[in-house]
């Protein structure tokens, strides 16, 4: 009889997959549970809102929700036909959604369920993210868990997930970048800085809003991290290796689409949404200075915008025009200027408007607007920004400086930003909640310690007269 076999030295394959294995020992932490708490409510709140529309709504409606989603598909709809990026909407809004979509459309086809769907799961994703920038930044596990799911629950986010708009595939570029970036401070790597900066090229060329990111990025080089002894200054300078090639990508790849913009179109633009917002600014002051209805005055632009492009086909000019004047306006009535400016500022932070709905959903579009309503009619519409700022205090009293920086850079970057929207909701402030989420899972976490506290005193009296009475 021969040898025994031993069969334990001789298995053909792992009992456990090296991939298998480590997600399950992600999962076996403390954060790894978190984050898959996080992904799946995030997950059941999204396929709620899907699974309420899609017997009702179909490819046409999804494909036709808004003025906006109707152009970022005909624009993906030539890109995967023809590879035509010289669509009207590209030029408005850029070239990275349309992408996006027209990729999307190449893989699954012309069935839009699918792609919200794929969109869905990039939502999830983004709240995981912003979980995991949070732990970063604090190094609290239950202020990152609070903050990824305040976005995992975030009405705006549930609904922008389910529509054909940009914000979602934003959000998460953003996140990837400001993570990216942080990997590459923490463990030396330049490759890491490199993906920072494709990642928010990117995201400005999917949102316009995004081109001066690289602002948070200077901020995170000086303040993230610190060198005992070592000056600010210094610090900078030393990590520019990792802060300049993130910004040389950035420059490269934005400046090559605003160099193709001004040979097509003959404007060195990054997107035409910028001069046509910059332009309504104008307008609203026109409207308070010569109590002209707002909407008026946009209908007679776009008219002249019309006329211009049956003339010369240059359309495109008369917003850049009217952007020049709100930049005189400013110079001849510069309080009335910032008076509108920060008004939208201020209605845009706060506002529970989600603006998202389809054309058959009336009972969605009541009920929304019934509760945006409601809550700013109890002055509850400024809870997240009271919380944010709450937040704020509580980290400026424990001396935590640089991350109040950090947080008051991001939130006043989005914020600025949406004071150029009129008329979108919360859509232009959403990449807000990247900020505002841990700011406020500050307060929200000491409330939860407060009520935690008050229940167990309450028992333990419960106990002691029990105790006592025996």
């Amino acid at each position: 009889m021969g040898p025994t076999r031993n069969l334990d030295n001789h298995r053909p394959f792992p009992v456990i997959p090296p991939v298998i294995r480590t997600i399950k020992t992600f999962l076996s932490t403390t954060h790894g549970k978190h984050l898959a708490v996080i992904f799946v409510c995030a997950l059941m709140c999204r396929l709620l809102l899907f699974f309420m529309m899609v017997a009702d709504v179909d490819t046409e409606i999804i494909n036709n929700a808004s003025p906006d989603v109707t152009a970022y598909v005909e624009s993906a709809d030539a890109i995967a036909s023809e590879l035509d990026f010289s669509t009207d909407p590209v030029y408005i809004f850029g070239p990275g959604y349309p992408s996006f979509l027209a990729l999307m459309k190449i893989l699954f086809g012309t069935c839009s369920h699918l792609i919200v769907l794929v969109q869905i799961l990039l939502s999830c994703v983004g709240s995981v993210l912003l979980a995991k920038l949070a732990f970063k930044l604090t190094g609290d596990l239950r202020i990152s868990f609070i903050a990824g799911m305040l976005n995992a629950l975030s009405v705006t986010s549930i609904s922008l997930a389910n529509t054909l708009l940009s914000e979602t595939v934003f959000f998460v570029l953003v996140l990837a970048g400001f993570l990216w970036f942080i990997k590459g401070l923490e463990r030396d790597r330049v490759c890491y800085s490199l993906l920072a900066g494709l990642c928010l090229a990117v995201a400005a060329l999917t949102r316009s809003m995004g081109q001066l990111l690289f602002v948070i990025l200077i901020l995170m080089s000086i303040l993230l991290y610190p060198v005992p002894g070592m000056r600010w200054t210094r610090l900078l300078i030393r990590r520019l290796k990792h802060l300049l090639p993130a910004i040389i990508i950035m420059v490269a790849i934005m400046g090559s689409w605003v160099i193709r913009t001004s040979h097509v179109y003959g404007v060195s633009l990054l997107s035409g949404a910028a001069p046509e917002a910059v332009a309504k600014i104008g307008l609203l002051a026109r409207s308070d200075l010569e109590n002209v209805e707002f909407w008026d005055l946009v209908a007679e632009v776009r008219a002249e915008v019309k006329a211009a492009e049956l003339e010369n086909g240059k359309g495109e000019l008369v917003w850049i025009k009217y952007a020049d004047e709100t930049w005189e306006l400013a110079r001849d009535h510069p309080f009335t200027i910032a008076k509108v400016y920060l008004r939208k500022v201020v209605g845009s932070v706060n506002t529970d408007w989600p603006l998202i709905y389809y054309g058959d959903l009336t009972g969605w579009m009541d009920l929304a607007a019934q509760v945006n309503s409601t809550l700013r009619g109890m002055g509850l519409n400024i809870r997240a920004s009271v919380l944010a700022i709450i937040g704020l205090v509580m980290l400026f009293r424990r001396k935590r400086y640089s991350i109040v920086i950090v947080l008051v850079g991001l939130y006043a970057y989005f914020a600025l930003a949406a004071g150029f929207s009129v008329g979108q909701g919360m859509r232009y402030f959403y990449p807000g909640q990247i900020a505002w989420t841990i700011m406020a899972a500050f307060p929200l976490l000491w409330l939860f310690d407060w009520v935690k506290r008050l229940i167990h005193r309450h028992r333990d009296f419960r106990l002691d007269a029990t105790d006592g009475s025996l």
